[in-house]
């Protein structure tokens, strides 16, 4: 990968990028116990959106 920094989302993101740092990689993120730790970053993620 040569973007480190925004993982090639960068031109998608129209309005910026937040990268979360969740244990496990593509073929375990959502295998337990990573699961559990992506539910919550990405519920976070979502209540701080649901409340602007």
């Amino acid at each position: 990968m040569d973007d480190y920094e925004f993982m090639g989302w960068k031109k998608f993101a129209l309005k910026g990028v937040n990268v979360h740092e969740i244990p496990g990689e593509h073929n375990t993120i959502f295998a337990p116990p990573n699961d559990k730790e992506f539910a919550i970053v990405l519920q976070k993620c979502l209540d701080r959106v649901s409340n602007q």
